[in-house]
C-alpha cells in the first residue's frame, strides 16, 4: 500500500508529518498492519498556516461556532436558495471538529462538544451528519434556522444523527434550539428531516421546530447497537397538509420518548397523518407524555406486530382537538394488551381511542389497556 486518503470526517486532529497507523483487520487483511506519514491536508478549516509558516489552530471554548469555520448564515426568504451561500461545508467541518475523540470516555478520555449555529438562517445542501457526543445547537427554537436546499435529491436525509453506514451506537448526540425547514421539492424519495439508526440520545431533539414539506419529520430506526434511548422533547412539528408523507416514525427497538409539551399541527387543511407512527418490534418501551395534536386526522398510530418480543407503549396526557378524527389508533392486527392510555383527552376529537377497527372511547381516558 502506497497511498492513504482519509475522507468523511477528514484528517481531524492531524497535521503534516504525523505518523498514523492502522491494524490489518481494519482493512480486511492479516499481518501486522501498516503506518503512514501525513504528507498533506487539503481544505483545512480548523487551522491555517501564515505566510512565514506559523501554524495556527482554532481553540473552541466553551463551544465550537460555525462562523469560525466559514459559515455566513445569509439565507433569506426573499432571496431564496439562489442568493444564499451553501453553509454545509462549514457546518459539517465544525461538527467534525467537535467530534474529536481523545481516548475512551470509559477510561478517562473525552469525546464531543457543542456546535453553535448563531442567530440567523443558513442554507444547507447535501445534508449533515452529527457525530457521537456532539450537540448541534442554535440560540433558540425560532432564533436559528437551517434551510435545506431545494435542489437536494428526494433520497437525501437532511440531518443524520450518528454515522448511518457504521450503524453502531452513537452516544449523547442531538439537535437543540433551532428550526429545520425542508426542501420545497423532492417527493417520493423516502427521505426524512432527521434520521438515525444508531443514536443513544436522552435528548436527541430538544426545543426544535420541524417543517418537513416533502419529507417525513423523524425516522428513528434500528442499527447494530441494540436497545437504546431516543428522546424528543419540547418540540414542534408542522407537516404540510398537501405533500408531507408522514411525520415521526419510531421503529427503533429501544426506549423511545416524546414529551415536554411536544406539539403537532399541520399547515393548511387537516392532514391525514399519522403524527406519530409506532412500529418498533423488540424489547421496547415507547412513552408519549404531554403531547398535543391538532389539524391531523390520525394522531398516534400503534402497529406493533402480534407475537413481538415485549414492545410496550404508554400514552399519558395526549390531547387532541375538534380537527382530529382518531387521536389514538391501535391498528387491526397490532399486538393486544401492550398499549396503555392514561389521562388523555379527546378535546373535541371524534374518537379518543380507535381500537382494532372500531372506536373504543370518545371521552377522556383516565386509564385503560388495549
Amino acid at each position: 500500500m502506497t497511498t492513504v486518503v482519509v475522507t468523511g470526517t477528514g484528517g481531524n486532529g492531524y497535521t503534516v508529518g504525523d505518523v498514523l497507523s492502522a491494524t490489518a483487520a481494519s482493512i480486511g487483511g492479516t499481518g501486522s498492519g501498516f503506518t503512514w506519514t501525513v504528507s498533506s491536508v487539503s481544505t483545512a478549516r480548523g487551522s491555517f498556516t501564515d505566510s512565514v509558516g506559523t501554524h495556527f489552530q482554532i481553540v473552541a471554548e466553551p463551544m465550537v461556532n460555525v462562523r469560525q469555520f466559514g459559515a455566513v448564515l445569509n439565507y433569506t426568504q426573499a432571496g431564496g436558495d439562489g442568493a444564499a451561500t451553501n453553509d454545509q461545508p462549514a457546518i459539517q467541518s465544525a461538527l467534525n471538529f467537535a467530534g474529536y475523540t481523545f481516548g475512551s470516555p470509559d477510561a478517562g478520555g473525552y469525546s464531543g462538544s457543542t456546535v453553535l449555529v448563531p442567530q440567523g438562517a443558513a442554507k444547507v445542501c447535501g445534508g449533515l451528519m452529527v457525530p457521537t457526543g456532539v450537540i448541534l445547537s442554535g440560540v433558540s427554537n425560532i432564533g436559528t434556522s437551517l434551510k435545506q436546499c431545494d435542489s437536494d435529491s428526494s433520497a437525501t436525509n437532511f440531518i443524520v444523527l450518528g454515522d448511518p453506514l457504521n450503524r453502531q451506537t452513537s452516544f449523547f448526540l442531538g439537535i437543540w434550539n433551532m428550526t429545520l425547514f425542508g426542501a420545497n421539492s423532492g417527493s417520493g424519495g423516502g427521505a426524512t428531516m432527521v434520521f438515525t439508526n444508531s443514536a443513544q440520545a436522552p435528548e436527541g431533539l430538544k426545543n426544535v421546530s420541524v417543517y418537513p414539506v416533502y419529507r417525513t419529520c423523524v425516522n428513528s430506526n434500528t442499527g447494530y447497537g441494540g436497545p437504546s434511548i431516543f428522546r424528543i422533547t419540547g418540540s414542534y412539528f408542522i407537516p404540510n397538509s398537501s405533500v408531507t408523507p408522514g411525520c415521526i416514525s419510531l421503529a427503533h427497538a429501544s426506549n423511545n420518548v416524546i414529551d415536554g409539551g411536544t406539539w403537532f399541527s399541520s399547515g393548511g387543511p387537516p392532514w391525514a397523518g399519522p403524527a406519530i407512527s409506532i412500529t418498533s418490534n423488540g424489547a421496547s418501551v415507547n412513552r408519549l407524555v404531554d403531547v398535543h395534536i391538532e389539524n391531523i386526522a390520525t394522531g398516534v398510530l400503534v402497529n406493533v406486530p402480534a407475537g413481538g418480543s415485549g414492545t410496550m407503549t404508554t400514552l399519558n396526557g395526549v390531547v387532541g382537538n375538534a380537527t382530529v378524527t382518531n387521536l389514538i389508533n391501535r391498528q387491526t392486527g397490532s399486538a393486544s394488551g401492550q398499549l396503555r392510555v392514561d389521562f388523555s383527552a379527546a378535546n373535541g376529537a371524534t374518537c379518543t381511542v380507535f381500537n382494532s377497527g372500531s372506536c373504543a372511547a370518545t371521552a377522556n381516558v383516565f386509564g385503560a389497556t388495549y
